[in-house]
């Protein structure tokens, strides 16, 4: 189902379907964290890490040097789906487990949005719903007719997440926003990283990992 957890928002567990085909075994496993009690049986203790549809990579890339992309490949549709990222609007989400934003509502708070000049719908990106479950973030994102379903493993998804942060916050680099233009206050932008890291302190476990591998790469 598409989009699922921005139809469970809106309409609580009547959005669930009664027909065990009506999700597939990820969805499942995520509606069995929270409705344990209408998961059926044939899905109960599924284990995740056994589907080919869970991402298993980070899609927060660097491929320019100053930028970060989101890319992920679906690994049900085989499309890509590639965008920039409206960072200050990330951090305000930092430590969610749900957030949703359409074009039609919240255009201006668009997380992933058009590389190039910031704007979602730019993109053909019409709405994008994450949802943060104990072993997956899910993203349901409609850009243009395509309609992507991304599974990541959570602990490498993280991972990926905190590991860009930290090389925007510490690296001598001039990174840039999605409209080409640079961050406008480096000191202001660490500063809502840190009050960001502070929602889990799980967030600054990883940072703290981050900090060891680059004092490591300094040492020789």
């Amino acid at each position: 189902m598409f989009d699922l957890w921005r139809k469970i928002n809106e309409e609580g567990e009547a959005a669930i379907p009664a027909n065990p085909s009506g999700l597939t075994d990820l969805e499942w496993c995520e509606v069995g964290e929270l409705y344990p009690h209408l998961v059926p049986e044939s899905f109960r203790g599924f284990e995740p890490f056994t589907s080919p549809f869970l991402i298993r990579t980070s899609p927060f890339i660097n491929e320019k040097g100053n930028e970060y992309l989101f890319v992920a490949t679906s690994p049900d549709s085989g499309k890509t789906l590639r965008c920039g990222m409206n960072m200050w609007d990330w951090l305000d989400n930092f430590g969610l487990d749900y957030f949703h934003y359409d074009e039609y509502h919240d255009s201006l708070k668009s997380v992933l949005v058009c590389e190039g000049c910031g704007v979602a719908g730019c993109a053909g990106i019409w709405s994008q719903t994450c949802h943060v479950s104990k072993l997956m973030v899910h993203w349901s994102v409609q850009r243009h007719e395509d309609e992507f379903e991304l599974f990541f493993e959570r602990k490498v998804y993280e991972k990926g997440l905190i590991a860009m942060l930290h090389d925007m916050v510490t690296s001598d680099v001039v990174f840039t926003v999605p409209d080409g233009s640079p961050y406008e206050d480096k000191e202001e932008f660490a500063d809502m990283v840190k009050k960001a890291l502070a929602q889990r302190p799980y967030f600054i476990n990883l940072w703290n990992e981050c900090e060891e591998v680059a004092a490591s790469k300094s040492r020789g």
